[in-house]
């Protein structure tokens, strides 16, 4: 099933749809063990980088599915060539 799937999944927005789930997936499970973080320095500093990291991510997956969306939208395809001002 997963390889049938796999061929359907090969668009540039589902793949990037899937990179921003994970980042957000993994952006909340940092969110939820960051109070366990507090016993330990090292793991309290790496749960930061974490958050940090997943949170920036998810937000350059999401400006990508934006930009995406923005070129399917505004696609021209032919420039008009007598403009009159």
């Amino acid at each position: 099933m997963l390889g049938w799937l796999r061929g359907k999944l090969r668009s540039e927005r589902t793949v990037i749809q899937i990179n921003l789930s994970f980042a957000l997936m993994f952006f909340h499970i940092s969110a939820l063990v960051h109070d366990a973080a507090y016993a330990n320095a090292k793991s309290c500093e790496f749960i930061a980088i974490s958050i940090h990291y997943f949170m920036l991510a998810s937000g350059k997956y999401n400006s990508f599915v934006i930009a995406l969306q923005a070129k399917k939208c505004y696609r021209v395809s032919k420039l008009p060539t007598d403009l009159r001002f």
